[in-house]
């Protein structure tokens, strides 16, 4: 387990978190989607327990570093690594709502993002209602009885519009609502939301984390629950996993973020 000081600063978590306790300055890249087992028995134990690489789809070495990386930057229990930012869009709010369950999101989001949960949500049966991103009392007017999440991005891509983070969590906790917001511009840099009681953080990290302009990813943060469910969920059963290299590509940007 890494060890830091008792409050590590960004320069030092952007550094040394998830590199373990190896020699290895540059942690190499496990390129590999198989693993080897002993016996069949030993490969269908792992399978259920997973506390060990398994299959690529299902996690591996490279990204589990990316993965330790960002949670701590942003201060979460855990983080899952996706294909790119929408596909941790897509997975975070596919983990959390089902047909029938309605959205309630800032109308200064980014373009696809408001694709995704204005039409491909209402394809699998779920709605949305789109409100002024900086009046926190549109997200409270918009709760209806099958409101399960709200939906943020501040500052907003490309508007730079701000949401009251503080305030809408406050209106959204007594309805039973999670909140997830997409924090690619902020960066934990500059805002970490889980510190103002947010549920969910998403990031393209294919922007500031990777920082090179020469790989795409993204990252679900929040609770090991949530993480856990994303993983076993969205992500692996519509397969917008993360290449090993990319991850590493990303993890290496990140040293450098602050």
């Amino acid at each position: 387990m890494d060890t830091f000081p008792e409050t590590p600063g960004p320069h030092t978590l952007a550094i040394h978190a998830g590199e373990g306790d190896g020699a290895d300055v540059a942690p190499p890249i496990h390129l590999a989607t198989t693993y080897r087992f002993e016996s069949a028995e030993a490969a269908a134990e792992a399978f259920q327990r997973e506390d060990r690489p398994v299959y690529a789809r299902w996690g591996n070495p490279t990204l589990a570093l990316l993965e330790a990386k960002a949670a701590a930057l942003e201060g979460g229990e855990a983080a899952v690594a996706t294909a790119s930012g929408m596909a941790a869009v897509s997975t975070a709010l596919l983990t959390l709502l089902q047909a029938g369950d309605h959205v309630v999101a800032s109308n200064a989001l980014y373009s696809a993002s408001r694709l995704f949960i204005g039409h491909d949500l209402a394809r699998l049966g779920a709605s949305a209602t789109f409100v002024p991103a900086d009046d926190p009392q549109a997200f409270a007017d918009a709760i209806r009885p099958e409101t399960k999440a709200f939906y943020l991005e501040s500052p907003g891509n490309p508007t730079l519009a701000l949401n009251d983070l503080q305030a809408i969590v406050d209106l959204a906790r007594p309805h039973g609502v999670t909140t997830l917001i997409d924090n690619t511009f902020a960066t934990p840099f500059n805002q970490r939301p889980l510190d103002l009681g947010v549920d969910v953080v998403i990031h393209s990290a294919t922007k500031f984390f990777c920082g090179h302009s020469d790989a795409l990813g993204g990252l679900v943060i929040g609770s090991r629950d949530l993480v856990q469910r994303a993983r076993r969920g969205p992500l692996r059963n519509l397969g917008g996993v993360l290449s090993p290299f990319n991850a590493w590509l990303i993890a290496r940007g990140m040293q450098t973020f602050p």
